[in-house]
């Protein structure tokens, strides 16, 4: 069923749609169709940031991830997520967007509701391993991914591995502008490949990306050295 949730996650970035009220959101067919519009206000500035959140809860499958224990409320799915501070503003498009947070969400989940939201911070894996993001609760943070000296965003994509719940994530330079556009990720290797599993070593500089998984077993690594 995580499948599924997914490939209409995804399918809906390039379904015709219709634009709504605000420029930087789009309202596909489906959502009409199948969806409530969640909006979501974070109580405190995220690293400078004032940061809410349009999410577009499908209300017949968002239960299904073993992560709601059956919570109808749970509120997961594609989102835009905005950005603003004195400089800079700008939205970026989760298609798969939640944190354990929204997944246990009681409030009744009613069209165009509004949801005082509280940011989880993300804490890095502190184990030997490298595998900093494994285990992550945040739904956004920033990260120093490819050591340059400035913090990328990293924006997690919920359950986006589908090995056991982990997640993936998409990468975006911050650009200062007040034109309000929707940024996007990073789609260079490897930033376009980070996941719960990829090993970051922040003293070699260097990412690897697992190269797949085969019977719960790892099948090796990409290594690519950064910033040198």
């Amino acid at each position: 069923m995580r499948i599924i949730l997914i490939i209409i996650a995804l399918s809906t970035l390039t379904s015709c749609n219709k634009a709504s009220a605000d420029k930087s959101i789009v309202q596909t067919d489906y959502d009409k169709a199948h969806s409530v519009e969640v909006k979501l206000h974070y109580d405190e500035p995220i690293d400078g940031y004032t940061v809410s959140a349009t999410c577009f809860v499908d209300t017949t499958s968002n239960y299904d991830s073993p992560n709601t224990n059956g919570n109808r409320n749970a509120i997961v799915g594609r989102a835009y997520i905005h950005f603003k501070n004195d400089t800079a503003q700008f939205t970026v498009e989760n298609p798969l967007f939640s944190d354990y947070t929204l997944m246990a969400n009681q409030t009744s989940l009613l069209d165009g509701i509004n949801i005082k939201a509280t940011y989880t911070p993300f804490s890095p894996n502190i184990k030997p391993d490298n595998m900093i993001f494994n285990g992550n609760q945040s739904p956004f943070f920033f990260y120093d991914i490819d050591f340059d000296g400035e913090k990328e965003l990293i924006v997690t994509l919920w359950e986006g591995m589908e090995y056991h719940a982990h997640n993936s994530y998409e990468v975006y330079k911050v650009r200062n502008t007040k034109s309000d556009e929707i940024l996007q990720p990073l789609s260079t290797t490897p930033f376009d490949r980070i996941d719960d599993y990829t090993l970051i070593d922040t003293v070699a500089k260097t990412i690897s990306i697992c190269k797949g998984i085969d019977a719960m077993k790892i099948m090796g690594y990409d290594t690519y050295y950064l910033n040198k």
